[in-house]
């Protein structure tokens, strides 16, 4: 499942890469502005896709449903509100999944892996001079819990057992979720 997930995406998440605003955090050229609305979109995918894991966690394997959490969303929500803005201001999306343990892996899957990017961003953050918050709650914390949990995630999608069919829903799932972003 993972190696079609990682190959079957790697244009989504390509072009995702290319779009995302991040990519001026690399360059070190984002402005307050860039970097506050990256932080507000942030959260609404990642919002959406912890909530909607969660909804239905009872069709994940137990292995994944003990690695749900907010974790993600709740270092947004505090980088957000130390910039000023409530989170209470920012649209929910709705994801247009599926609610099947396949889909879930997948979108799963595209918020895991992220924070493996996530590491080389909190990189440069520090070098960026047009903002004035350097430091990160959800680009930063410890480096070796993420590669931890992208461990843990992976090896709990590998104990399970999918189909040719689960394997495209998780595929389809997790490029629904590369676009977001």
């Amino acid at each position: 499942m993972l190696d079609d997930l990682k190959r079957a995406t790697a244009a989504a998440h390509e072009k995702a890469e290319e779009h995302n605003p991040a990519r001026h955090i690399i360059d070190h050229s984002i402005t307050e502005n860039q970097y506050h609305k990256l932080l507000a979109h942030n959260y609404q995918v990642y919002y959406a896709v912890e909530k909607f894991a969660d909804n239905h966690k009872s069709k994940l394997p137990e292995k994944v449903q003990n690695l749900l959490s907010f974790n993600k969303t709740d270092r947004l929500k505090n980088d957000l509100e130390s910039l000023g803005q409530s989170v209470a201001e920012i649209p929910d999306i709705d994801l247009t999944i599926p609610a099947t343990r396949a889909s879930i892996i997948g979108a799963l899957y595209v918020i895991e892996g992220s924070m493996m990017g996530g590491m080389l961003i909190a990189r440069h953050l520090k070098q960026c001079d047009q903002l004035s918050q350097k430091e990160s709650k959800f680009y930063g914390g410890k480096p070796q819990q993420h590669v931890q949990r992208w461990q843990q995630f992976k090896d709990s999608v590998v104990d399970e057992n999918f189909t040719d069919q689960e394997v495209q829903e998780a595929i389809k799932s997790a490029n629904i979720i590369f676009k977001l972003f």
